[in-house]
């Protein structure tokens, strides 16, 4: 089944999820505009961030919480991001048109996101801004990403929440 951007976004924006099947839903990120496919029997999350870079097009950020906490950063049109989820098997690809993907495999450790799970979960931007991690993060986004000043922050912020979310869900599922 094909989820085009336009559906993605009413999710985000309504906060109503779609079920995929008896063991997958679609549902809106806390917090953050973008999505969460999570497969119940897997306990497995796979994170969508949609930024929206207006002129410039958009960006998307994906991780999930069963790897090994990388991010791929797709700077394509948001109207040419889709998901395709094979019902049967609750198997997801991604469909990004004709965009740049940059994978960030080691851009956030997952040990210093477990240090700042509890100081920043529910911390403002501008907390997380001046973290540590958040400075090393952009010194790694601004020498491989030619991106706005705005665009560079929204993306940096959005990895970390992203990162916190998902070792929090992560960590949930472990007790």
């Amino acid at each position: 089944m094909l989820y085009q951007y336009p559906t993605l976004a009413k999710i985000n924006e309504t906060g109503h999820a779609i079920q995929v099947n008896e063991d997958s839903v679609i549902q809106s990120l806390p917090n953050m505009s973008g999505i969460d496919y999570f497969v119940k029997s897997k306990k497995q999350h796979d994170y969508y961030v949609f930024i929206d870079r207006g002129e410039q097009g958009g960006a998307v950020i994906h991780t999930d919480n069963y790897g090994d906490l990388g991010f791929f950063l797709i700077e394509t049109p948001l109207s040419d991001f889709d998901l395709d989820i094979n019902p049967e098997t609750s198997l997801v690809e991604m469909y990004d048109g004709a965009g740049v993907v940059t994978d960030f495999s080691d851009a956030v450790e997952k040990d210093e996101i477990k240090k700042m799970l509890t100081e920043y979960q529910n911390a403002s931007d501008d907390e997380l801004a001046a973290s540590d991690v958040y400075k090393e993060l952009d010194k790694y986004v601004s020498r491989y990403l030619e991106l706005d000043e705005t665009t560079e922050k929204h993306v940096n912020l959005s990895i970390i929440r992203v990162a916190i979310l998902s070792i929090s869900q992560d960590e949930t599922t472990k007790q």
